[in-house]
């Protein structure tokens, strides 16, 4: 999993774009909820949200996120996570 990065706490990027129209992918542990952000631009933050419980219905945009970003993949889902095999 990437390590956190402190992103934009405004509502705009530093490059001037709204914060809120950035790229978001969320992953999703046992415990812990982090969302991913993507601005246009390029620049990346994370947020890290603790004490997620699992039996917590998953929500509407999580089941989105993961559609787009299976719609054009092609290839192992090994590739798709960043994981290498054993």
């Amino acid at each position: 999993m990437p390590k956190s990065k402190p992103g934009p706490p405004k509502a705009r990027c530093t490059c001037g774009r709204r914060s809120v129209d950035a790229a978001i992918y969320i992953f999703r542990s046992h415990t812990d909820r982090y969302i991913f952000h993507r601005c246009e631009c390029g620049r990346e933050w994370t947020e890290h949200v603790s004490d997620v419980d699992p039996t917590e219905p998953v929500s509407t945009d999580e089941v989105l996120a993961v559609h787009e970003r299976l719609a054009g993949f092609k290839g192992p889902l090994l590739d798709l996570f960043g994981l290498t095999k054993a």
